[in-house]
């Protein structure tokens, strides 16, 4: 069976890529070879990694009713709102690198995208360490914004960022582009800006704890008023507030060097959608991930 072959630090990354692509095999495990993770594909893909030939051991079937239905943030499942909880609940506590299970008791609201999340099993508590892409992350689900489902998304994002660049995330949250980033690429500077006086306490926190003091600057405080009075001009800025970005698009256009690039997050059903009021020049539009049905977040890549 073919296989597709990655280094352990890119490794949960490429699974969400394969898993949105529709080609990993859920019906087998995958292998840790040293260093390395091998997937079982249900077909070969180019650009990720390593095809080679493995045996896989067949695993558990999910059940069909949890299939889907949670994220897993450090050691916490997520999971949505669904009339037979407890079960899910029960069965996900099986699995060893689970210690909480919590559900979704509403919708993303207010200005800092906060849900209420209300506990099911497990420990009693909603914060926990996320890793991904080399990075460690501390955060509070019940506090903070914060979606596993983009790690595949910032590692590309990080991977554009060249040498010597200065970028800016202007909703910086608690740090999830900004320190992706700084681990995987050598910009001079990044300047993280964030409004939740909590999100920042733990952007502040996840910046020491990847030891990247002198690299990312974070500061407290509304893009609106924070990123105009900046010094000089940025090669990548980054836009990850789907719901408004397109309100601060002149503040970060204003901003950004020549030849530079906006990565702007929004919602829409469509690409042409997204970019009906959008009048600079667009370099390339994605879909990133669903947002609701029929929505979805794409990312758009903005220059002069």
């Amino acid at each position: 069976m073919i296989g597709l072959k990655v280094h352990k630090s890119e490794a949960e990354a490429v699974r969400r890529k394969l898993l949105s692509m529709r080609a990993l095999s859920r019906r087998f495990k995958s292998l840790r070879v040293g260093d390395y993770v091998v997937f079982p594909l249900e077909r070969e893909v180019k650009g990720l990694g390593e095809i080679i030939h493995a045996s896989f051991q067949e695993r558990k079937r999910t059940p069909p009713e949890i299939e889907g239905k949670f994220d897993i943030i450090g050691d916490i499942a997520l999971i949505s709102r669904a009339e037979n909880e407890q079960e899910i609940a029960k069965e996900l506590m099986k699995r060893k690198n689970i210690r909480v299970v919590a559900i979704r008791a509403g919708h993303r609201e207010g200005e800092f995208r906060k849900m209420k999340i209300r506990l099911l099993a497990g420990e009693n508590r909603l914060e926990t360490i996320h890793r991904e892409n080399k990075c460690v992350f501390k955060v509070n689900i019940g506090e903070c914004f914060f979606d596993p489902r983009l790690s595949y998304e910032r590692r590309e994002v990080a991977k554009e960022v060249k040498e010597n660049e200065r970028v800016l995330d202007m909703f910086a949250g608690v740090g999830p582009f900004s320190i992706v980033i700084g681990k995987l690429s050598s910009p001079r500077e990044i300047i993280s800006v964030e409004k939740n006086q909590v999100a920042f306490s733990y952007l502040k926190h996840n910046i020491k704890l990847n030891k990247l003091d002198e690299k990312i600057t974070p500061i407290l405080g509304d893009s609106r008023d924070v990123v105009p009075v900046l010094p000089g001009k940025f090669h990548r800025i980054i836009m990850n507030l789907p719901e408004r970005s397109k309100e601060f698009l002149p503040i970060a256009e204003e901003k950004l060097a020549d030849g530079g690039v906006i990565y702007l997050y929004s919602i829409g059903e469509s690409p042409e959608d997204v970019l009906n009021d959008i009048h600079m020049r667009v370099l390339g539009v994605r879909r990133v991930k669903s947002y609701s049905p029929k929505r979805y977040i794409f990312r758009v890549k903005l220059t002069r």
